[in-house]
């Protein structure tokens, strides 16, 4: 009996394996945090604030970037402080919450582990989640199952959003929780109170975990109250109705600043900006182009041809076994055809809604911002082939096996193709480079973006555009590392750096950075 469970549960013990392995290979290649995710650290441990704001004219060391982003001693399992520092973020505050204690287990101490570890283990409840969601599709095949979790896995789009340290990986994991929920349902084709029951806490955690679960959440709620309404199932819908708005309260009563954090922060309200027919193409096209690199690895219209050739040979068949049963009504047996496939409808509904309203509405278009309809892109994609190998291979496993092979192999361009940034490692090294000089910050840039090379630096300080400092380790200085917001004329900063310290007649570029230009200014001697 054990050898039988333990055998049953053996392909997906095997696809955690292989994701476990492909993170950590990933990860080991992340030798920066970008800006976002510098505030996950900063939001989870800093007693200062979310970001750190620098007085002009004043020298910092090392150490303010240490403190920052370390859960220091005595500091450690401080919630207080980074409950406060996510409502500063407009965020929800689980994941920095949970990037907090990962710190606290090495107090004074800083590892991009810490964060990577949220995300790797989230994502393994995530696969695990998924998996009930594809034997519920496959009809409880774990061949289809597994190449599902596969092809997910190996997709860029995927492994980048784990790689990022932000609360995108806890958006997945909540939105495939309320999926799978519904999809219990359709299955069942009946729901009960236990469903209400974990209908309230997984509308709940999904809040929790970002903000853009609400999305993805009226879609598939959506869906499913159209079907009970149309199934004249009008009890159900009621007391779902008033689940959903109990959960509603009880987010408000945890997160009181929820409706300011969507409705009137920054980038809450770019989700409410109008925008003309111009904009709205090419925010539709940036999120096709998207989606195909990241899902599609540059096939997605391909895949929308198969899929629409094989839906008409599908709505044909079932409607020849109509007339050929006495129905020649259409209706009915187009009706009969979408609640058989009432399974893969809601997924397939919920991408749909979140490609066109969310592609005109979310105020950024980027991978982890559409993260959460990729595991059931993947679904679609991954269901489709099934029937495809169901018609061409006498034997469906040999062809499912192909498509996870073409499914692995742009995973494999990319790591060929090298994982290093090195735009990042330039910046690393020029700052280790000169880590006995000072280095001067012109004012008008991301901190955070510059944030580890600056602890590299012997002290640095910043200083406005138009500062006339009469600071001895400016003016005496024979060699300053200066950066420049991109956007300022960095000529006219070499020259106030020259009038501020006559000396420093020869300037070097070192790089061009992501918000800045770092220059080596020197003197003759």
């Amino acid at each position: 009996m054990i050898k039988k469970s333990f055998g049953r549960y053996l392909p997906l013990i095997a696809v955690l394996a292989a994701y476990l392995f492909l993170l950590l290979y990933l990860g080991s290649y992340k030798l920066y945090l970008y800006e976002d995710e510098v505030l996950s650290y900063t939001s989870a441990n800093s007693e200062t604030g979310m970001y750190i704001e620098l007085e002009s004219d004043k020298w910092y060391d090392g150490s303010l970037v240490q403190n920052a982003v370390t859960a220091m001693p005595g500091e450690t399992f401080h919630y207080a402080n980074t409950l406060k520092n996510s409502f500063a973020d407009n965020h929800p505050p689980l994941h920095t919450l949970l990037v907090h204690t990962a710190c606290s287990f090495f107090p004074g101490r800083f590892s991009k582990w810490y964060g990577l570890s949220v995300n790797i283990i989230a994502g393994l409840f995530l696969l695990i989640v998924l998996y009930q969601i594809g034997l519920l599709i496959f009809d409880g095949r774990r061949m289809p199952s597994c190449a599902f979790l596969l092809s997910l896995v190996f997709s860029l789009g995927f492994t980048d959003t784990l790689l990022t340290i932000r609360n995108y990986t806890l958006l997945m994991l909540g939105c495939s929780i309320y999926m799978l929920l519904h999809l219990k349902a359709l299955k069942e084709n009946r729901v009960d109170r236990r469903f209400f029951l974990l209908l309230f806490c997984s509308a709940v955690f999904g809040m929790m975990c970002h903000y853009y679960f609400l999305t993805v959440a009226f879609y598939i709620s959506a869906f499913f109250c159209l079907r009970q309404l149309f199934q004249k199932h009008f009890r159900d819908f009621g007391i779902y109705v008033v689940t959903m708005v109990l959960a509603g309260i009880a987010t408000i009563l945890i997160l009181p600043d929820i409706i300011s954090d969507i409705f009137f922060s920054q980038s809450g309200s770019g989700n409410f900006a109008l925008r003309n027919m111009g904009e709205l193409i090419n925010r539709f096209k940036t999120t096709y182009l998207i989606i195909n690199q990241d899902i599609f690895f540059g096939r997605l219209k391909f895949f929308l041809l198969a899929a629409f050739i094989i839906l008409i040979l599908a709505v044909l068949h079932k409607r020849k076994d109509g007339i050929e049963a006495g129905s020649s009504k259409g209706i009915p047996v187009l009706t009969g055809f979408l609640e058989r496939h009432r399974l893969i409808l809601l997924p397939a509904f919920t991408c749909l809604c979140f490609y066109i309203i969310g592609s005109a509405t979310l105020t950024y278009l980027a991978t982890r911002y559409l993260s959460p309809i990729y595991p059931f892109l993947v679904l679609l994609l991954t269901f489709f082939a099934d029937r495809i190998c169901g018609l061409l291979f006498r034997n469906q496993s040999v062809g499912l096996a192909i498509f996870i092979f073409l499914m692995i192999l742009p995973m494999y361009d990319r790591i060929s193709a090298g994982l290093t940034d090195h735009n990042k490692i330039l910046m690393t090294e020029a700052a280790e480079l000169h880590s006995s000089d000072d280095c001067v910050l012109i004012s008008g840039f991301p901190l955070e973006e510059n944030f580890f090379e600056l602890q590299r630096f012997h002290g640095f300080c910043q200083i406005s555009s138009h500062s006339d400092t009469k600071d001895p380790r400016i003016t005496e200085a024979k060699e300053l590392v200066v950066y420049i917001p991109n956007g300022k004329d960095s000529q006219e900063c070499i020259s106030l750096m020259q009038k501020l310290n006559p000396g420093l007649t020869k300037a070097e570029r070192l790089y061009v950075a992501y918000y800045s230009t770092a220059w080596l200014l020197q003197s003759e001697e």
